[in-house]
C-alpha cells in the first residue's frame, strides 16, 4: 500500500483517504519506518513525453511502421535503462526498465526525459533541434515543468528539466 504525505515543516500531513486512516489506526508513540520519500510524478510530463515519441513515429520513416511501445523500447536500450536478471537456468538476460509512475520519481524521470531528446534528436530526426522539438510538442501550460538549458552548455548538450514545484 503507498501512502501519499506533504511534510510541512517537521510533520507529515496525510493526503488522502487511505494515509488518513492508517494515521488513525496507528497508536500513538509507535514507531513507524518508511522508504525513501519520492516526489510525485507529473502526468502532463508524462503526457508530453508520448507526444514527443508520437512526433518521431510521424516524421521518421524508420520508425512510421512501429508504435511508441517499439520505438520506447529502442530507447530504453539506447540509454542503457536495463535491469540484468539471473534466469533459473543460470542464464544472464537484460531487461528494459518501467517508466510507470510507481517505478521512478519525477526526478528520475526528467534525466530519463533528457536523454531520449537528445538521442532522437542526434539520431533518429538530426534535422530536427532539440530546440523545435520541444517548441513543437510542448503544452501551453503554466504548471508544465519547462525545459532549460545548463548555464554554459552548448547549443545541443543535454537538457536539464525543472522540477514541477
Amino acid at each position: 500500500m503507498e501512502c501519499l504525505w506533504r511534510k510541512e515543516g517537521n510533520t507529515l500531513v496525510p493526503m488522502d483517504e487511505v494515509t488518513e486512516d492508517l494515521l488513525a489506526k496507528t497508536n500513538n508513540g509507535v514507531t513507524v519506518t518508511t522508504s525513501e520519500p519520492r516526489s510525485r510524478r507529473n502526468p502532463k510530463h508524462h503526457r508530453w513525453m508520448m507526444a514527443i515519441l508520437k512526433v518521431v513515429i510521424d516524421n521518421s520513416d524508420a520508425w512510421s511502421n512501429s508504435d511508441i511501445s517499439d520505438l520506447m523500447l529502442y530507447l530504453k536500450v539506447r540509454c542503457k535503462m536495463l535491469k540484468i536478471v539471473t534466469l533459473p537456468d543460470g542464464n544472464i538476460t537484460a531487461v528494459p526498465r518501467s517508466i510507470s509512475f510507481a517505478s521512478m520519481s519525477q526526478v528520475e524521470f526528467n534525466r530519463v526525459t533528457s536523454r531520449w531528446v537528445y538521442i532522437i534528436c542526434s539520431e533518429i530526426l538530426p534535422e530536427l533541434s532539440e530546440h523545435e522539438l520541444l517548441k513543437e510538442t510542448e503544452p501551453d501550460d503554466k504548471d508544465f515543468p519547462r525545459q532549460r538549458r545548463a548555464r554554459g552548455a552548448g547549443k545541443e548538450e543535454e537538457l536539464h528539466q525543472e522540477a514541477a514545484a
